[in-house]
Parts: C-alpha cells; sequence; structure tokens
C-alpha cells in the first residue's frame, strides 16, 4: 500500500507541475473547459479515439498559427504523451504513439486507460483549483 500511496503523490505532484505551466498562459479558460471532459471520453470511447478526437482538435497535422482552442488541446496532448511516457512507458510521437497503443494486450490497455484516468482526475482537481476566470490572487478574498 506505501507504493501505491507514493505513485499517487508523485502523480499529484506531476499534475500540479503541469497545471503550474498553464495557469499563466492565455488559453488556461479553454484548458480548464475541455481538460474536465477527456477523463469521460476515454473511459466512454477509450484512449485511443480520445487520443484521435485531441489531435483533430489540437490541428496537430496543421502547420497554420494555432488559437487558444488548438493550445489547449495540444497541451492536453502533451499532458497525456508526457504520463504514458514516464508512467507506463510507452513513447512515440502522433501515429507511433497510437500504434504503440494499439499493440497492447486488451487487459494493458484497459489498465492503462484507467491509470491515465486517475492522473487526469488530478490535473481536473487542480485546473478547477488553480485556473481561475479571475486574476490569481494571493489570499483570494475579499474584503
Amino acid at each position: 500500500m506505501g507504493i501505491m500511496k507514493k505513485d499517487n503523490r508523485m502523480k499529484a505532484i506531476d499534475a500540479f507541475e503541469e497545471l503550474e505551466q498553464v495557469k499563466n498562459k492565455d488559453f488556461k479558460e479553454k484548458f480548464k473547459s475541455h481538460i474536465k471532459n477527456i477523463p469521460m471520453y476515454i473511459y466512454t470511447n477509450g484512449l485511443i479515439s480520445t487520443l484521435a478526437f485531441i489531435f483533430k482538435k489540437a490541428k496537430i497535422y496543421k502547420k497554420e498559427q494555432k488559437g487558444e482552442e488548438e493550445k489547449s488541446y495540444l497541451k492536453i496532448y502533451e499532458i497525456i504523451k508526457s504520463y504514458l511516457k514516464y508512467y507506463e512507458e510507452i513513447e512515440g510521437e502522433k501515429e507511433q504513439l497510437l500504434k504503440n497503443l494499439l499493440n497492447l494486450s486488451s487487459s494493458d490497455y484497459r489498465k492503462i486507460s484507467l491509470r491515465l484516468i486517475n492522473y487526469l482526475e488530478y490535473v481536473v482537481k487542480f485546473s478547477e483549483a488553480m485556473l481561475n476566470s479571475d486574476e490569481n490572487t494571493e489570499g483570494g478574498q475579499n474584503g
């Protein structure tokens, strides 16, 4: 049980650090809105389908300048890719990442998907706490 607690604590720390990178970005509101749906998308549609959806929304294959919408989905892709590399030892960019996931056994695919959902729940919780629509203020109380 100690290993599990340590693993969850590390995931929470990593999720917090990811949000530290987002909190001062112009796309933070879009990110907060989009990230909250991703765990359910993975649960309902599967990780591979969700990644394909994220690729489309992030316009990953287009060289054009990206707006807030695309930047937020690109950050979500980067978070998922980083998680898969660090925690699950699954690497790859774009199609290679999808191929690596497709080559997993059904059992491994389900386990990895559920662990990723668990990790993304931390990201969602931290985004709700850290990405305020108002300016991030120290103390946060009006009075």
